[in-house]
Formats: C-alpha cells, sequence, structure tokens
C-alpha cells in the first residue's frame, strides 16, 4: 500500500524541478521579476533592515532574500514562489486512477497536508492574473512566459478545487473569501496606481525620480496592508 507519505515524496520530486527550472536554470523569471515587480522600490519602505540582497551576488536570483522575492511577486498579484510547481505535482497524481480519492483522503487524515493546501489554496485566492497582466504589459514583461507561468496558476486552483470539492476557492471559509473581495475593492486602485508610476519612473530615467519613489512608497506599503501578507 502506497503511503501518504510517499504520495508527498512523489510530489515533492515533481515540483522542485520545475521550480529549479524555472527559478534558477532559466533566467526569463528572473528579468520579469526585475522588469515587472517593483522591487528596485523597496529600498523606499521599511520592511526590514536587511537589503534585498546579499552581500554577494547583488542583482542576480543567488542573491535575492527570501523576503524581496516574496515581495515583488505579491505585489503585481502573481504569488508566483507560493504555487509554481504545485499544480503540476497535484494534477500528476489526480491524473492516477484513484487518484483524487487518495489526496482527498490526504486532507481529511494528514493536518500537515491540509495545512499545506490550505496554505496553497488562500495565496491562489489572493491571486490575480488580470492585475498580474497589466504589469507586464505596461512595463514590457514576457507575455509569453506569463501565459506559461498563468497555465501553472490555473492548473493549482482546478487541482485544490477537485482536492476540496468544491467550486471555488475558499468555499469553507466564506469570512475570508469576503475580505479579499472587499480588500480588492482599495488594492486595486493601488495596483494601477503603482504600474503607471512605474512606467512614469522607467521612462524618466534619472528625472523626478525622487518625488515618484515617495509615492510609489506609499503604493507599496498600501498593497501590502491590503494583501495581509508579503509574500
Amino acid at each position: 500500500m502506497i503511503t501518504t507519505r510517499a504520495v508527498l515524496e512523489r510530489m515533492a520530486a515533481a515540483a522542485a524541478p520545475m521550480y529549479r527550472s524555472h527559478v534558477h536554470e532559466r533566467d526569463q523569471v528572473f528579468r520579469m521579476f526585475l522588469e515587472c515587480t517593483p522591487v528596485r522600490e523597496l529600498a523606499h519602505v521599511h520592511y526590514g533592515s536587511r537589503p534585498a540582497y546579499r552581500e554577494r551576488g547583488a542583482g542576480t536570483m543567488d542573491g535575492i532574500r527570501a523576503i524581496p522575492w516574496s515581495f515583488g511577486w505579491t505585489q503585481i498579484r502573481l504569488m508566483l514562489p507560493a504555487w509554481l510547481g504545485a499544480g503540476s505535482a497535484l494534477q500528476q497524481i489526480l491524473d492516477d486512477p484513484g487518484g483524487e480519492n487518495v489526496l482527498r483522503r490526504m486532507a481529511v487524515a494528514w493536518p500537515f497536508f491540509d495545512d499545506l493546501i490550505a496554505k496553497i489554496e488562500m495565496v491562489c485566492a489572493k491571486s490575480d492574473l488580470d492585475v498580474a497582466r497589466m504589469y507586464v504589459e505596461r512595463l514590457g514583461g514576457d507575455l509569453a512566459l506569463l501565459s506559461e507561468l498563468s497555465a501553472e496558476l490555473e492548473r493549482t486552483v482546478s487541482a485544490i478545487r477537485r482536492i476540496r470539492g468544491t467550486e471555488h476557492l475558499l468555499a469553507s471559509q466564506p469570512v475570508l473569501q469576503a475580505s479579499i473581495v472587499l480588500r480588492n475593492t482599495y488594492v486595486d486602485p493601488l495596483s494601477l496606481l503603482q504600474v503607471s508610476l512605474l512606467s512614469r519612473k522607467r521612462a524618466a530615467g534619472d528625472a523626478e525620480t525622487d518625488a515618484i519613489d515617495v509615492v510609489l512608497g506609499t503604493t507599496l506599503n498600501g498593497v501590502a496592508q491590503g494583501l495581509r501578507n508579503t509574500g
């Protein structure tokens, strides 16, 4: 009989190479991170005393710290570090005969797995592909790559709905679901303002950047507070 631990190890063996391939072995995702997220503007807000990069590896994926890595993706509402690879790993088990029942039983009987799925579900519910696409389009990012990443996010959402047996994310948490919808009413205008300011700043070069950075810092804080997490 296959154990739940063996199933989880099989999923890890599928998810880790996918994440590593996109994030560490190819440079397209990191380029999108630099071009289409406000991570360079993180210096103008105060989430911690440490810089975005470690002393060695500044400006590279190997040098980026965990908080700014998550922070940047959260700001554009893609939340990539939380789900990249998860959808493909879950789908691999779901494609097995009886795989859906196995994952459902794991979510019911194993609190660790249930909590893992709950965290991925929450982050997916906070993701917004329309907002992310706006950043990528306005800031000259790779739309083909975004389509590839979007497919993985949608695969993750579909897998979680099947495991939970629901039509919508957070169906068992209506208060959280309503809270996210309510907060988006206020966060969405901040995202519109932020991407407009980023576009203006990058077009301006060295001119006007100090004034723009002040306002950008406010939008960064506002989006993070609205989403209630930096990653």
